[in-house]
């Protein structure tokens, strides 16, 4: 009949006209007829917002669980409606108590109302309400004690760093705003999440908020189908995994089915498998309290009926203001069991089993509170074959720090952990089988990034196991240069924190020409990865003008060499030694470079002969110790200066708090080479950092090797980035190491002296000077110009102070001798002047002469000032050139100086013929037609010889002096400078001396004699140079040339500025005597003059600076730019009177040829040196107009050049007075234009 009647209730379909009251009526009354078989009648009450599974669930099952073996309690279902009365509905004269199942406010205050009224028991199914009342009593635990075991149970866990995910009912919000103020210290993250959120928003929340805060313990309150939906995407999101600890709350237990869940649940509701299942066992702990009760109570009494006053007291006494007791059950799912661990009862835990199953399949106690992401690195020193490789595992303690700093930033990866897994499968050996076997057992712990070795091999040999394995992690590179890992379409899971190779040989190739280098010799191994950086740095040798002197065919060697095959490879060695070369490029590795060096010194070089240049750093004192004494010998005579390169490391404050720090941390380790681990480290927490930040995976290798290409950073090696075409890093800086024994402190060094930066306006900046070899601190030359292809060991070789005292008589001498010689001509020449250039003449060739000798004279004067060749080996080889300065462009050594001894002294000889021939004015004496031809072959060649060779024929004769070198104390020990087979002041030597001296004394007199006469002889020669200059000129050259030879080779720094003060000196005394009778011409010479004295004091201070090329050459260009604008500036008020002929109006050949004038248009010859405008001039200037066409006809007849001159008064080539330009006539030549 209750069924019946249920169904009624229930059923949607009853007749619209059924009366509802009359429906309840019977009902109560049946109930009393009834009322024997039961001692308890219950009310489940519920409405449309209970749970329908719940309401059909315990229809089916609620009285058989609660009654168990006996009828005790008649259930009854009564679905409530807006119509509904309680008072019309219930009866109080029967003992019934309700369950409130209506989860509707409205219904929940009526009930509450109506039970309080009437003192009936209340069971109130959701604890949240704003009310208490004498009668009302809770199924749950109430929110206080859900937050109180909660607590509890996490701080026993210890848990930080956590986030709390909750739904958002009432009771499980209000729970966590009580956990996140009391435990708000260890709580990370607060999410409530509506009961309709979708499973694409709960991974977008774990992806963009939850792992970038490497958050790995959980507190979760949701219930059924969410909270698996929940679980589910923290296992998608690889967030549910070992290290991770998920504490769930009561009603998510019917739910809880995945191992390593911890949960605590409200005792006697542990077995629920649905929410169903959880609601009827609540009901059935109320109503076991009934049937203990009354078991008890009937035994005692006998007989008797509860009533609805005992009914209020037993409950009372058995909860907690009328809550459950506050008494809780910890499950732990294992296996996908539910496993009992233990209880907590008024605060304290009681434990069956302390062993918990925790994610991950793993009993370790999750008590980090950052999340561990593992990175694997190839720091072991195991090679194939039993070999070991140290350097490789020192290397990567750089990485080792990294981690720690990592793991204790506060910016980066700050909720994270970074582990290291590392490998012992070898570095530089690369052998597959030994590679693959070792790498197999452990390829599922290698993590996300895979840390590669800075040696090729193993590099190469990673990727390749790698790839065998399926594995497709991003390997970050450490320190290998190998050209072929930069292709990225081939090796599209590798970047590196260095730059390839072939960088490195273009950079190493534009170091000789910053030293001013263009002379090399190299060797290269047979290494594959070195093929390529080789011809790379042949190929900029040969951009840059670097030649590369050794044979082609003799510069391969054995990438294993060993000391023991030198006989073998001694032509190598050999040919280099021969080449005469200083510098030398080698391209291998150590420890087999250092072997080499040996084969260096066993060919003949020795201290200060020899400077090599290592394709890598050179292992410092490593590299000079842990062998046999004399092996060491060797290495330390020709080591010691050397240069290397390497890609730098610790540059900036940064960089240099880190090498601090890691030389600190690994004491007494030397930090170098730990800044690359370091970086590549840094390079993939960078990495991972952004792909978190993303809310993307950083197990998936596609996007984090995508990302660690974007990352830009600052790392202890400068900005590290990727380019985006390539593997390298992105504009690397390099740095040139300087290996160099420090004599105060007895302590060898290998520091970085010049570091290039791509990109800037300095590329090339020093750090420190470079020692090079003998403690030098002057860059020494590229060729061998002392070397030692002598007939004596050079330990015999000592500084002559006779020879150099011999050799600086032999240059004053000759000084002197000119001084005289001058002044006897200048006796002669004295009084004669030639008057100023007063009236248009037209250009002769003996005019173009005097341009072409002042320019000469430009270059010459800078190459006799300090050598640009520190500053650029390009411009000073240009000067050099042009100033016709053979020394500088060509080795003058053994028998090529004597052949060019021979030369010298036969152009002396035949400019002396011609001399004697000129001015004894033979040429006039015999007509023959040779000494005709003779005459005019003179007057052609000897103004450039007696100008443009005058310099370096005076230079290279007293080469022949130059005995500055001795074997022993004699005179007669002392030997040729350019020939040390040729001991001086003997033999073939004094008869060359005296033949040079014979040479100086007659031909310096007869050109300084020549220069002013020639003047003289020239009847068409209209721009007339000063005699008085021309002997001041030739006395100041052969003092510059002496002066050249001496303190430019002995104090280099100190001869530019002391240059620079004397040809101040010469110019003023220039400026006094006036050069030319041509004021332009006067003015060009002081233009040059001053570019000169610009060009020295910025070449002198940038030799003693070390400024770059392109700074010196900034403030060259720009103050010769400044120089030559002011003297155009001035060149325009001064009237030209050197002029050409005009051309013909090419506008008359076009009408000719299209017929509009006749062929006499063409032929006739015209001369319109006047301009239509200046025709028009007034009466007043017209006098003058026809005075000056009048000198232009003189010009169109070409008159005879013999034409008395006028004498006039001599005026200084500079005259800045424009008022002396007064008459008419001046003032109108000066606005013509003579073409």
């Amino acid at each position: 009949m209750r069924s019946l009647i249920n169904y009624l209730i229930q059923s949607e379909k009853l007749p619209y006209q059924i009366n509802w009251n009359m429906i309840f009526i019977v009902y109560f009354g049946l109930i009393q007829l009834v009322h024997s078989l039961g001692d308890i009648i219950i009310y489940v009450l519920y409405s449309e917002k209970t749970n329908s599974k719940f309401v059909t669930d315990a229809l089916n099952s609620l009285s058989d669980t609660i009654n168990q073996s006996e009828q005790i309690f008649d259930v009854n279902f009564i679905r409530m409606a807006s119509s509904h009365n309680l008072n019309d509905i219930l009866d109080t004269n029967i003992n019934f108590m309700i369950i409130d199942a209506t989860f509707d406010v409205y219904w929940n205050r009526i009930i509450y109302e109506y039970t309080e009224n009437n003192k009936i028991i209340n069971l109130k199914m959701n604890f949240e309400a704003s009310y208490d009342g004498e009668w009302l009593f809770f199924l749950h635990n109430s929110a206080d004690q859900h937050q109180e075991i909660s607590e509890l149970i996490l701080n026993f866990f210890g848990w930080t760093n956590l986030a709390i995910i909750s739904n958002d009912l009432p009771k499980n919000v209000k729970i966590v705003s009580n956990i996140e103020k009391r435990l708000k210290n260890q709580i990370s993250l607060k999410v409530i999440l509506p009961d309709a959120i979708n499973t694409g928003r709960i991974s977008s929340l774990i992806r963009k908020i939850i792992i970038p805060d490497g958050i790995q313990m959980f507190f979760i309150l949701e219930e059924g189908e969410n909270f698996e939906d929940l679980i589910e995407n923290l296992k998608k999101e690889k967030v549910y995994k070992k290290g991770a600890g998920v504490l769930a709350g009561s009603s998510s237990i019917w739910a809880a089915n995945e191992d390593g869940l911890i949960l605590y649940v409200e005792k006697g509701l542990e077995n629920a498998e649905s929410y169903s299942e959880y609601e009827i066992l609540a009901i059935k702990h109320f109503t076991d309290m009934i049937l203990e009760f009354r078991s008890r109570y009937s035994s005692s009494q006998q007989s008797g009926e509860f009533d609805s006053l005992l009914l209020k007291e037993l409950f009372e006494s058995n909860t907690y203001q009328h809550k459950k007791l506050p008494a809780f059950s910890i499950i732990n799912i294992d296996s996908n069991q539910k496993i009992l661990k233990g209880e907590v009862e008024n605060s304290s835990f009681h434990f069956f089993n302390r062993t918990f199953i925790f994610p991950g399949n793993t009993t370790v106690f999750p008590k980090i509170s950052k999340t561990e992401i593992v990175l694997s690195i190839a720091s072991g020193s195991t090679e194939p074959n039993g070999l070991t490789n140290l350097l490789n595992s020192q290397n990567f303690l750089g990485s080792l720090y990294a981690q720690w700093v990592m793991n204790n930033s506060t910016d980066l990866l700050k909720n994270f952990n970074i582990l290291h897994f590392e490998t012992d499968c070898g570095a530089n050996v690369y052998d597959f089988d030994f590679y693959y076997n070792c790498m197999s057992p452990l390829k599922d712990q290698l993590g996300v990034t895979f840390l590669s070795p800075s040696f090729s091999a193993g590099a190469v040999g990673y990727i390749t196991i790698f790839r065998k394995l399926g594995l497709e992690i991003p390997h970050c590179g450490a320190g290998t240069r190998v050209a072929a890992l930069s292709n990225k379409a081939e090796y599209p899971e590798y970047m590196r924190v260095i730059t390839s190779s072939e960088y490195f040989a273009v950079i190493m190739a534009k170091s000789l020409a910053y030293f001013g280098w263009s002379n090399v010799a190299v060797i290269y191994s047979d290494k594959s990865s070195v093929l390529s950086v080789y011809k790379t740095f042949v190929q900029q040798c040969e951009i840059l003008g670097i030649s590369i002197l050794n044979d082609a065919d003799k510069r391969l060697i054995p990438q294993t060499y060993l000391r023991t095959n030198y006989t073998q490879y001694k032509h190598i060695f050999k040919n280099i030694y021969e080449s005469k070369a200083r510098v030398c490029v080698i391209f291998m590795e150590n420890p087999y470079a250092w072997h080499a060096i040996e084969g260096f010194y066993d060919a003949g070089f020795r201290e200060g002969e020899f400077v090599p240049f290592f394709y890598s750093k050179t292992g410092g004192v490593q590299s000079i110790s842990n062998d046999l004494e004399e092996r060491i010998m060797k290495r330390k005579k020709l080591m010691l200066g050397s240069l290397s390169a390497f890609s730098d490391e610790y540059i900036g404050d940064y960089g240099k708090q880190i090498k601090s720090e890691i030389a600190q941390a690994f004491y007494p380790q030397d930090p170098s080479y730990k800044c690359f681990s370091f970086d590549a480290f840094m390079l993939a927490a960078h990495g991972l950092d952004y792909t978190i930040n993303k809310g993307e995976d950083i197990e998936n290798s596609t996007i984090l090797n995508k990302n660690l290409r974007k990352q830009k950073f600052e790392g202890c090696s400068g900005t590290i980035s990727i380019e985006s075409s390539n593997n390298n890093r992105n504009s690397a800086p390099i740095n040139l190491f300087n290996f160099y024994y420090n004599t105060t402190d007895d302590t060898y060094y290998e520091t970085s002296v010049v570091v290039y930066t791509p990109g800037s306006s300095i590329p090339f900046n020093i750090i420190q000077k470079v020692t090079w070899p003998g403690n030098s601190k002057t860059i020494p030359t590229d060729m061998r110009h002392n070397n030692f292809d002598c007939p004596f060991e050079k330990i015999l070789v000592r500084n002559s102070s006779v020879g150099i005292g011999m050799f600086l008589v032999a240059c004053f001498t000759i000084f002197s001798i000119s001084g005289i010689i001058t002044w006897i001509i200048w006796k002669k020449w004295k009084i004669v002047d030639f008057p100023k250039l007063e009236k248009p003449k037209k250009i002769k060739f003996a005019d173009m002469m005097v341009y072409l000798v002042i320019a000469i004279d430009f270059f010459q004067y800078l190459y006799l000032g300090p050598s640009s060749s520190s500053v650029n080996s390009v411009v000073a080889y240009i000067s050099k050139a042009i100033s016709v300065d053979l020394e500088g462009l060509i080795y003058f050594k053994g028998t090529v100086f004597w052949i060019a001894m021979v030369f010298t002294l036969s152009a002396a000889t035949f400019s002396i013929f011609l001399n004697i021939f000129t001015v004894t004015r033979f040429k006039n004496i015999f007509t023959w037609k040779f000494c005709v031809n003779l005459r005019y072959f003179a007057d052609a060649i000897l103004p450039l010889i007696g100008n443009a060779l005058f310099i370096p024929i005076i230079s290279f004769l007293l080469n022949i002096f130059s005995c500055t070198h001795a074997t022993g104390d004699s005179i007669s020990d002392t030997y040729l400078d350019k020939d040390c087979y040729q001991y001086c002041w003997k033999g073939k030597h004094l008869a060359f001396a005296l033949l040079s001296i014979i040479a100086i004394f007659i031909y310096m007199p007869l050109t300084v004699y020549y220069r002013p006469m020639y003047q003289e002889t020239q009847e068409s020669l209209h721009i007339k140079t000063m005699p008085k200059y021309l002997i001041i000129k030739s006395l100041a050259q052969v003092f510059f040339v002496v002066l050249k030879k001496t303190m430019g080779f002995y104090q280099p720094e100190i001869h530019g500025f002391v240059y620079l003060v004397l040809f101040l000196i010469y110019l003023w005394i220039i400026l006094r005597v006036k050069a030319y009778n041509y004021d332009k011409i006067c003015l060009l010479l002081f233009i040059t003059m001053l570019m000169v004295i610009w060009s020295v004091l910025f070449t002198s201070l940038a030799n003693v600076l070390k400024v770059t090329f392109i700074l010196w050459l900034c403030f060259q260009l720009t103050g010769w730019v400044a120089i030559v604008v002011w003297g155009a500036f001035k060149a325009k008020k001064i009237q030209s009177l050197i002029i050409t002929e005009k051309g013909m109006d090419i506008s008359i050949l076009f009408k000719f040829m299209l017929g509009k004038v006749d062929a006499s248009a063409i032929s006739k010859k015209e001369i319109n040196f006047v301009s239509k405008k200046e025709t028009k001039s007034t009466s007043e200037n017209k006098g003058s107009l026809e005075k000056v066409d009048q000198d232009l006809v003189e010009i169109v007849e070409e008159d005879n050049a013999s034409k008395e001159l006028k004498n006039s008064n001599i005026v200084l080539c500079i005259n800045d007075n424009e008022d002396e330009e007064n008459d008419e006539t001046a003032r109108l030549d000066s606005n013509r234009k003579f073409i």
